[in-house]
């Protein structure tokens, strides 16, 4: 955020083959090696499902462009049997009026909340929150409409602050990408330690070591440490124990929850482990979810204005086998997910077709014939999100 241009003044200039300005957006198609764990460019289908395939087309935004060019490069997107293409067809970039960066503020108060932290001090909360929201509040949708845009909605900005964070992954990811088990929105468990920035001032990492993990899915995990010992009563005692500790195959591990969307105590790694073992056929689990039901969704949906004001609880299923962005490598009766990490591969869903241009991000208040988003709850799932995350804060 602090380096972004101010727009204000400014001019968009159409670049052939990909530019050197930083705020810019490139045109690319691309064809690499199917067999390789991770590809660099999303692709967003008519339904709005984001994919990673082998090969597409689509327009990105420049830090995404050279990441992708960095491991092309280093011939990690290219294998004996298929070396693979990537072409960079146009670009647009920006010429600033000025110097000014309109974010430029953000260091200074990372470095008030790291101090007031340190200190003890509870008011870097309001801090925390305060730097949380600026992307949000770029990237809000809801509640605008074309006419009456929300008033810090600029899709530019956070559409460049999503592409420079995917593109600092993927170079990290791209140091051992057949160790990588996972990535989250700003996170990568690895089975090996990645030469990375480590420290706690801005746009460094944190590194956290692990005894194991248990992954449902992506940002519904448990990392596990040994606990070398027996829970004592005074762990039994603890609210949401089962949630927390975690005995597999005679050992005890202290369980560091991960997931959004479900009431607490209801997930536990346990369950998830013994609907591996029980393969039921959905390959699922029910889950319930409660929330304050508050004038967005009331609004949005009528059959929801008689709970307006009060906390509802719907159950929400859980699928326990990827189906989105990766897909299991083998059958489940070999990878057995309940004893061992799972390879997976990237999905390419059948419908979805490659050679057609990348659809462009949807706006909430933007008429289309295609299909929404998705819906929870019988309202659109980033208003149930968002208020689900209002009610635990």
């Amino acid at each position: 955020m602090p380096f972004l241009p101010s727009l204000t003044n400014g001019m968009w200039r159409r670049f052939q083959g990909v530019s050197n300005k930083s705020y810019s957006l490139t045109h690319v198609r691309w064809s690499f090696f199917d067999n390789l764990p991770y590809f660099p460019f999303f692709y967003r289908s008519s339904q709005g499902g984001i994919y990673y395939p082998s090969a597409g087309e689509g327009w990105y935004w420049k830090p995404e462009v050279d990441a992708a060019i960095r491991a092309w490069n280093d011939g990690k997107l290219s294998s004996k049997e298929w070396e693979g293409n990537i072409e960079l067809l146009e670009s647009w970039e920006f010429q600033p009026y000025s110097n000014v960066k309109p974010f430029a503020f953000i260091p200074g108060l990372f470095q008030l909340r790291k101090q007031w932290k340190e200190s003890g001090n509870a008011a870097e909360k309001a801090l925390k929150f305060t730097i949380n929201s600026i992307y949000g509040r770029l990237a809000q949708s809801i509640g605008g409409s074309e006419e009456h845009k929300p008033p810090y909605h600029n899709i530019g900005y956070a559409g460049y602050i999503t592409s420079y964070i995917r593109a600092q992954l993927f170079d990290a990811v791209m140091q051992a990408p057949e160790q990588v088990i996972m990535m989250t929105i700003d996170g990568i468990h690895s089975t090996k330690q990645l030469d990375l920035p480590i420290g706690n001032g801005l746009g460094e990492w944190e590194v956290e070591e692990f005894d194991g993990v248990v992954v449902a899915q992506s940002g519904i995990y448990w990392g596990l440490k040994k606990l070398g010992r027996e829970p004592t009563e005074q762990d039994r005692q603890e609210e949401f124990f089962h949630e927390r500790y975690l005995q597999y195959n005679g050992e005890w591990f202290k369980a560091s929850p991960h997931y959004q969307g479900y009431n607490r105590g209801t997930l536990t790694p346990t369950a998830v482990i013994d609907a591996w073992k029980r393969h039921n056929n959905r390959g699922e689990i029910t889950v319930p979810s409660t929330r304050f039901v508050t004038l967005g969704s009331a609004m949005a949906n009528e059959d929801l204005y008689p709970h307006l004001g009060t906390w509802r609880t719907i159950d929400r299923t859980l699928e326990l086998h990827p189906t989105g962005k990766r897909l299991n490598e083998e059958s489940f009766n070999k990878t057995q997910p309940y004893s061992k990490l799972v390879r997976t591969v990237a999905s390419t869903p059948h419908g979805v077709i490659l050679d057609e241009m990348s659809r462009k991000f949807r706006l909430r208040w933007e008429d289309s014939d295609e299909p929404d988003y998705g819906t929870i709850d019988n309202i659109d799932h980033a208003l149930y999100e968002q208020e689900l995350a209002d009610s635990e804060l």
